[in-house]
């Protein structure tokens, strides 16, 4: 157990997080009942739309080309489901809309990642998601033309051990088995 705190807290220390700001922030978090680690530049707004099953490690991998000034923001109005362990990585922005549910199992998300969720999104369990992503379930305007194709259901599906490469665009209706 203590060599695993150790291990842990170089990997800390290694992503530039600073512990003195880390721990107390854990500490809060975990009062109240969720396992959160996140770097000292990392900003929740709806906490308590965040359930965590599992762990969620916010900007504390070692990523060589990211630093410290990276800020990672998670706006949280609708409901993020932790079911497992998830890494977003330093710079990520999640915006999760009112009515949206955005679900991930355990994967990893590299740095400077986007989600910007109306409806809905699941990411399976073993996914792993490069840097510069962007994950868009919603056009934010409409067009009126003949012919406009339609999609029944604007969420985003991405099934389980699933590689994005970086500089994706995810858009609405996507479905990876």
């Amino acid at each position: 157990m203590f060599s695993s705190l150790i291990a842990r807290a170089r990997r800390l220390r290694l992503a530039g997080t600073n512990l003195t700001l880390c721990l107390p922030r854990h500490a809060y978090y975990r009062v109240h009942g969720k396992w959160i680690f996140a770097h000292q530049n990392t900003c929740i707004r709806g906490l308590a739309n965040i359930d965590v099953r599992g762990r969620l490690w916010l900007g504390t991998l070692f990523i060589g080309f990211l630093n410290n000034h990276d800020h990672t923001y998670l706006n949280i109005r609708g409901h993020l489901r932790i079911k497992g362990n998830v890494n977003l990585g330093k710079g990520c922005r999640l915006d999760i809309g009112p009515n949206a549910v955005c679900e991930f199992g355990s994967c990893y998300v590299s740095g400077m990642t986007r989600f910007i969720i109306q409806h809905g999104l699941i990411v399976g369990g073993g996914c792993a998601i490069a840097w510069d992503v962007e994950f868009l379930d919603s056009d934010f305007h409409s067009l009126e033309y003949e012919g406009k194709r339609t999609i029944d259901d604007p969420r985003i599906l991405i099934g389980e051990r699933v590689w994005i490469g970086s500089g994706v665009k995810v858009l609405k209706g996507t479905r990876i088995a």
